[in-house]
């Protein structure tokens, strides 16, 4: 987690660090553009050993949502939860780090 937040705030500020070498045309961009991660759906059963992952994420700075049944279906609608009893959207990486659930 820590290792990520890092990371990522190498890649936002790449362009403003190499400004200083490139004094006479723009600083090289990385185009990089945070967007939304991809959503992690939990088994029945596996519940307890990932909240417990989100809180250790949470403790460390990140922004982590971890939702149950119900509150998971309010947000997605279109989902089948039937088999999930959790999961873990992703989030931009300013909120969450850059893979929420690898840690």
């Amino acid at each position: 987690m820590k290792i990520s937040q890092f990371g990522i705030e190498i890649i936002r500020g790449f362009q403003e660090r190499m400004a200083p070498f490139y004094t006479d045309e723009p600083a090289p961009d990385l185009g990089f553009k945070e967007t939304w991660l991809s959503l992690l759906l939990l088994a029945r059963g596996r519940r307890r050993g990932h909240a417990e992952r989100v809180e250790l994420q949470r403790s460390l700075g990140a922004h982590t949502v971890f939702l149950e049944p119900g509150p998971l279906k309010e947000r997605f609608p279109w989902l089948n939860c039937r088999r999930s009893s959790a999961a873990v959207p992703g989030a931009p990486a300013e909120r969450a780090g850059s893979i929420p659930w690898a840690c």
